[in-house]
């Protein structure tokens, strides 16, 4: 499932043996879509040939766009980051524009620098 395109209906990934689309909701990519990113090939099962649930991983590898600014405080240990998911997160003081960042699907939250 290579190709991602997306609707008002939910995405359409392509079956890499027949090529032919496959339609995932976004009830079936609820907690996934925020993570969805072009060429990422999460499992689908299938019943009947018709998708019924998407495996997510446990965590994403998500590039840091926006540049982190540095906290004044200096017992402060995160600050906030925008991804390439568009989402936003806390992150390390370490963290700077370009690197990546492994996220956890679950909670939403930064793992560490990949």
């Amino acid at each position: 499932m290579a190709e991602k395109m997306e609707d008002v209906d939910g995405h359409y990934r392509m079956n890499p043996e027949s090529y032919d689309p496959i339609e995932l909701t976004r009830n079936l990519l609820e907690t996934f879509d925020p993570f969805l990113q072009p060429n990422m090939k999460p499992s689908v099962e299938s019943l009947k040939g018709e998708p019924v649930n998407v495996l997510s991983p446990q965590s994403v590898e998500l590039q840091v766009l926006s540049p982190p600014s540095l906290s004044s405080l200096e017992d402060e240990v995160y600050k906030p980051a925008t991804l390439s998911s568009g989402m936003r997160v806390q992150v390390s003081q370490s963290i700077r524009t370009g690197d990546l960042v492994k996220v956890n699907l679950a909670s939403k939250k930064y793992i560490e620098k990949v």
